[in-house]
């Protein structure tokens, strides 16, 4: 039986559907090919004058010869030459001589000379004209000078003057005492000295008149020292450096792993114990404000009442300032100003008046803190509070760390205040670091900014030594971080990271540093490992972290693509998540 098959129905519509399909694909197909094409030929020109007068075969008109006549002019030649006969040469020869210049003729006698002219063995000589009159002005002149002296040629030569050998007597003193030249003509005669006798007989000296005397020279008896009297020595003879291992307490914490055999890291924090040795010393502290418009007056307003508050911290003895910088940076007080209540108030009314506006130069106003006058052992300390982001000036963060760090050169500590959460870090937290301070960035809005405020004012208003270095024994290996390290202050460890060879058992360092006029010296032995022995990988970490900080300064003030190259070496080698990484490639490409 058969069965009747509906049209409808989907039996027979999937080759259909496969045609249809294709022919979709295809159309598509050719619209993007055709669209590429254009694509590609849309800037492209085809100059076809050009090609056709490079291939055009130009067409070359043949010319024909119908006809020639030889046409000689009829004056081309004289009719003289033509007819053979004379008259054209007598014609040529008078138009010659009437054409020609006859030459003067020659006198046969010389000319007679005026009187008294000047009569030489060669004949006689006329007198000279006078010489022109020349411009001064136009006149050139040639200088011969020495720009660069280079030997001494004003010392007049002096001839050598020989004399006769002198035996040598090994009693008689190499070294005689002043006489008076003029009057001592020669010496002679000059004897040994014999046993048990104090005076020698050196000779007589003859005058220029004549009259002689007997010279003796007399030797001392030699004073015998006894040897332990010459390493005999004072300390404060062989240094002014006062020794304050006593004053301070070192707290040292290392971290050793299995998967790095070779070295170890430590943990090390230095503080002051005891007022006894270490006395808090005044200080000189500058609060540098940015007033731009960026700002905000929402945060600057809470900057105005944290820096008022930071005027109640300051000591007795501390010398203060206030700079508030848009473009151009204003100062509250021409010099360092006591802490009394005159000078607080002025600095009340300034703080009071500052406005947000204009735009943003940090650098212009950074540099002018190393003009500011220093006094020895007096450390300066600058709050710099701000939103990192420069919209004049030098605006490149990398530029404005590299000129002032060197500007700088440690003098002055910069602790430096993010305003707002997005604030440019890289800016603040390198500038700090290379110029022995820290930073912070607030985290709780602008309502957090005179807390953040107080507690970086409260952490150095008490120092107790400034300008630390650290010195290491020749071959200790270590590695420590930070390198320009912060000053000591009562209510701040001044804290380092470093790293060791594994097979070393102690370290043998010393810290040197200024407490008021008074120069510190500190020697420590350090044992490692032990009780000392902590598992906190954070000591690897951070010692890695610091380390990269310090070749990011480094890179900052000198583009050097091997330092780039440390830098990702010891993240990768640690395990560092690199920070700055968008900072660190724009500096690739500065000019």
């Amino acid at each position: 039986m058969k069965v009747p098959i509906d049209s409808t129905s989907g039996i027979d519509d999937a080759p259909q559907r496969q045609h249809i399909w294709a022919a979709v694909i295809a159309t598509a197909l050719s619209v993007v090919i055709h669209i590429a094409v254009m694509v590609v030929t849309a800037n492209m020109e085809f100059d076809i004058d050009a090609y056709e007068s490079r291939h055009r075969i130009r067409e070359v008109v043949p010319t024909k010869v119908r006809e020639f006549n030889r046409v000689i002019a009829e004056n081309s030649r004289p009719e003289a030459l033509k007819s053979g006969d004379s008259a054209f040469i007598v014609d040529m020869i008078e138009k010659v001589s009437n054409l020609a210049v006859s030459p003067e003729e020659a006198p046969l006698e010389p000319v007679a000379l005026l009187d008294e002219k000047a009569i030489t063995d060669s004949g006689h000589m006329a007198e000279p004209s006078p010489l022109p009159d020349i411009d001064a002005k136009n006149l050139r002149r040639e200088i011969l000078m020495i720009e660069e002296r280079i030997i001494k040629d004003d010392v007049k030569e002096s001839s050598r003057k020989l004399i006769s050998d002198i035996e040598r007597i090994r009693e008689v003193r190499d070294v005689a005492g002043s006489m008076d030249r003029g009057k001592a003509v020669s010496v002679s005669g000059v004897s040994g000295l014999e046993p048990g006798r104090s005076e020698i007989a050196v000779g007589s000296i003859v005058r220029g008149d004549g009259s002689g005397s007997d010279v003796t020279l007399k030797i001392d008896e030699p004073k015998v020292v006894e040897s332990k009297e010459l390493f005999a020595e004072e300390p404060a003879a062989v240094t002014p450096r006062r020794p304050i291992e006593e004053g301070l307490l070192v707290d040292i914490a290392t971290y050793t792993t299995f998967r790095d055999r070779k070295y170890g890291y430590f943990k090390m924090q230095i503080r002051r114990d005891g007022e006894k040795f270490l006395p808090v010393i005044p200080k000189d502290i500058i609060f540098v404000q940015d007033c731009s418009a960026s700002m905000a007056e929402q945060r600057l307003y809470f900057c105005r009442s944290g820096l008022t508050n930071c005027l109640s911290q300051m000591g007795p003895d501390d010398r203060f300032n206030i700079v508030a910088f848009r473009d151009v940076a204003t100062i509250c007080f021409p010099e360092w100003a006591h802490v009394n209540d005159e000078m607080v108030v002025r600095a009340k009314d300034f703080i009071n008046n500052m406005k947000s506006e204009g735009n943003t130069d940090i650098f212009a106003a950074i540099k002018e803190l190393v003009n500011l006058k220093m006094l020895p052992g007096r450390p300066v300390i600058a709050v710099l509070v701000t939103d990192g982001r420069s919209t004049t000036g030098i605006m490149r963060s990398a530029d404005i760390i590299g000129e002032f760090s060197k500007l700088n050169d440690g003098a002055i500590s910069v602790f430096a205040m993010g305003t707002l959460k997005t604030a440019n870090t890289y800016l603040l937290d390198l500038l700090s670091y290379c110029n022995r301070g820290s930073s912070e960035t607030v985290k709780g809005g602008r309502w957090g900014i005179p807390d953040t405020m107080n507690e970086i004012v409260r952490q150095v208003s008490r120092p107790v030594m400034s300008d630390v270095s650290f010195r290491f024994a020749a071959k200790t290996y270590c590695e420590v971080y930070p390198v320009l390290t912060s000053n000591l202050y009562l209510d701040r460890s001044l804290i380092v990271y470093g790293r060791y060879p594994r097979n070393m058992s102690k370290i043998v360092f010393q810290a040197v540093g200024t407490s008021g006029e008074q120069l510190c010296d500190m020697v420590f032995n350090v044992k490692l490992g032990g009780d000392t022995e902590v598992s906190d990988n954070s000591i690897k970490d951070e010692w890695a972290r610091q380390k990269i900080y310090h070749l990011m300064g480094r890179y900052a003030r000198k583009s050097d693509y091997r330092i780039l190259q440390e830098i990702h070496e010891t993240a990768r080698n640690y395990g560092i998540n690199l920070p700055y990484k968008t900072e660190l490639w724009s500096l690739r490409t500065r000019p």
